[in-house]
């Protein structure tokens, strides 16, 4: 944790690989599409991963929910 930060952004092109590498991942085209979906999200509304999925059901309280 001390080092520095040498992690990539990602960029456009970057994530239309992402996107396009989940028909490798997955044969269900319903979970494919809802991982899409995910990805379209954070990536476009810039938000973290613990933003949008619970870790722990103790964790959900943290999820962004519209209610």
């Amino acid at each position: 944790m001390g080092g520095p930060d040498v992690r990539f952004p990602i960029t456009q092109p970057v994530f239309y690989e992402l996107v396009s590498s989940l028909r490798h991942t997955n044969s269900s085209t319903y979970q494919r599409t809802l991982l899409a979906a995910m990805l379209r999200i954070a990536f476009y509304g810039f938000f973290r991963v613990g933003e949008l999925a619970a870790k722990t059901k103790g964790s959900v309280h943290l999820v962004l929910q519209f209610s």
